[in-house]
């Protein structure tokens, strides 16, 4: 993920939740 810590799977999460919100 961009911006995103590999790490931070958690945060991936999110990311990825709010992408997918703002894509729809």
């Amino acid at each position: 993920m961009i911006g995103v810590p590999k790490g931070d799977v958690q945060a991936q999460l999110n990311f990825m939740a709010q992408v997918l919100g703002a894509a729809t």
